[in-house]
């Protein structure tokens, strides 16, 4: 696990030094190498972590089961999960932002747009779990793709 730790916390550096670097070349800065080298180091020391956690987990018990990534319906999901969640966090980066640089709002303002939608997804998963659990994940996610569907085509 400690291999896992300092894979995912020298990614999450790299991924901050390598930001640091393109905003060096951009601003003509002299320390943009040094910031490139960093991150390159950095990234080469997660990838080496990651891969000796991945050849530990599979040669020894681990919370962590990566034999699963084996099935090809599995990495779909994977996939689709991951792209939601880039979806969810750039609406709820993207948002406030725009309230607050495209429309001049407050931090309160930009903050409070987004309340409606946060109160609505908390009401709705105990209900929406329980219609999962019920009827399985096709036919409300079927349910709400037509209603959906026809919200937009109303609108037309």
């Amino acid at each position: 696990m400690l291999c896992l730790a300092v894979g995912f916390v020298c990614f999450v550096f790299a991924l901050d030094r390598g930001g640091s670097a393109v905003t060096a070349v951009s601003n003509g800065d002299t320390s943009a190498t040094t910031q490139c080298v960093i991150a390159v180091v950095l990234l080469l020391i997660a990838m080496a972590a990651l891969l000796v956690f991945a050849w530990v987990s599979h040669r020894a018990f681990s919370l962590v089961r990566l034999t699963v990534l084996r099935s090809v319906k599995f990495r779909w999901h994977l996939l689709a999960y991951v792209l939601l969640q880039f979806v969810t966090i750039g609406y709820g980066y993207m948002i406030p932002n725009a309230s607050q640089l495209g429309f001049g709002a407050s931090v309160l303002a930009a903050g409070v747009v987004l309340l409606p939608g946060a109160l609505l997804g908390a009401a709705s998963a105990p209900v929406s779990g329980s219609l999962l659990d019920k009827f399985g994940p096709a036919r409300p996610m079927f349910t709400a793709m037509l209603a959906d569907l026809r919200a937009f085509a109303s609108k037309r």
